[in-house]
């Protein structure tokens, strides 16, 4: 019978890298979601401020989420559920192309977030994304909408990851391993 020792450390990291991807997701998704606020609200002199979880609440609700007589708050709540959820994995996804090959990109994994940003704007403007958030997307000016998804969810991911990136050696540094339960290596300095 053959054993495989390296198993669990191999589903321990690709653990990591999921369960890591999705909390940049969720902070990724947080921030994009206020930058989508905000234009709202500009753009629509405040009116419209929560038009984005609105319309991000049709995934759950159906287009009844963008009526007004929708209540408010059942909007927000659903919107901001569904937003955080794609978000979570949609980080787990990037998460798990680091875990697979891309970990060792260091600074390189933030081009791969930039690059994740622009394939979902993609996705997104072809139609796959909540009915209400595609009609949002069509009403509001394309450029925004790029540099929301490529720097607010694309760059903020791949910067997380970056920084959270394991930074260790598998093996310990002769010059921090210790022989000694006082913290010391035991040679004996001459007198």
């Amino acid at each position: 019978m053959v054993v495989d020792v390296d198993r669990p450390a191999i589903w321990r990291e690709l653990g990591w890298w999921v369960g890591h991807g999705a909390v940049a997701g969720v902070l990724a998704g947080v921030l994009f979601m206020m930058f989508q606020l905000m234009v709202a609200g500009f753009q629509t002199a405040g009116e419209g401020f929560f038009l984005p979880l609105r319309a991000t609440a049709t995934l759950f609700a159906g287009p009844e989420a963008m009526q007004p007589d929708f209540p408010l708050v059942r909007a927000v709540g659903l919107g901001f559920g569904a937003h955080i959820l794609l978000c979570a994995i949609g980080g787990m996804l990037v998460g798990l192309l680091a875990a697979i090959g891309l970990a060792g990109w260091g600074v390189g994994l933030i081009g791969v977030g930039a690059l994740y940003g622009l394939f979902l704007w993609l996705l997104a403007g072809v139609g796959l994304a909540p009915t209400g958030w595609v009609q949002y997307l069509r009403a509001s000016e394309p450029l925004v909408q790029v540099f929301a998804y490529v720097v607010f969810f694309g760059i903020a991911l791949g910067s997380y990851l970056a920084y959270i990136g394991p930074r260790r050696s598998p093996e310990p540094d002769w010059m921090t391993r210790s022989h000694s339960r006082y913290g010391r290596s035991g040679a004996r300095r001459a007198a």
